[in-house]
């Protein structure tokens, strides 16, 4: 066997141990007191919220927009790597971005669907990332004194965020075409549906 990568007999013990299927991690589960606590019987352990401000520069004549700034506050409690926490956020935020502005499921008229692919599915790509994307950890965040490390977990809750695109979207269109009809406007707001929206359509 060739030392493949770092060293010989740690590849070894790795794969010794996963043949094995020996877990290479800690994990524990464990009961919250909530009499100890305060805490309803059926309450949540803890919130987590957020909060974001998004600019958007729409063009009226195409239906195409840019994210110029998005800037957001978070509260993940007492957080145990800021950077890992921060880089959670932006990329849940982002991938809403996607679902709110961009990724678009399409059918032909038997129900095949017919964008199965990246060249058809448009996903955000780094250049859709804005240059001004700022991120603030909220000061003193509350939690469950017994949660591990006083933390809170920060996967999906900013993907909701990116819902404010929506809102600064419709802002925009409200602004190029005043109205005083209420125009429902669904997600994915592809530029399609903005030029749309834009038109009166």
């Amino acid at each position: 066997m060739q030392k493949c990568g770092g060293d010989y007999t740690k590849v070894l013990a790795l794969m010794s141990a996963f043949l094995a299927k020996v877990p290479l991690q800690a994990s524990e589960t464990v009961t919250v007191e909530r009499k100890a606590h305060n805490m309803p019987e059926t309450d949540h352990q803890y919130f987590t919220t957020g909060a974001a401000c998004v600019v958007v520069e729409l063009d009226s004549m195409t239906g195409e927009h840019k994210l110029k700034s998005v800037d957001i506050v978070m509260d993940v409690g007492d957080s145990i790597n800021p950077a890992v926490d921060i880089g959670q956020i932006e990329g849940g935020f982002m991938q809403g971005y996607g679902l709110i502005t961009s990724e678009e499921l399409e059918y032909d008229d038997v129900g095949t669907l017919f964008n199965a692919s990246m060249y058809g599915y448009k996903i955000p790509t780094v250049h859709m990332v804005p240059e001004r994307f700022r991120v603030k950890l909220l000061d003193k965040g509350k939690n469950y004194p017994g949660q591990i490390y006083r933390s809170k977990g920060i996967g999906e809750p900013p993907l909701l965020l990116a819902t404010a695109t929506h809102s600064a979207l419709r802002m925009a269109i409200d602004a190029y075409r005043p109205t005083s009809d209420f125009k429902q406007l669904s997600s994915p707001l592809t530029a399609k549906r903005i030029l749309a929206a834009c038109n009166g359509k």
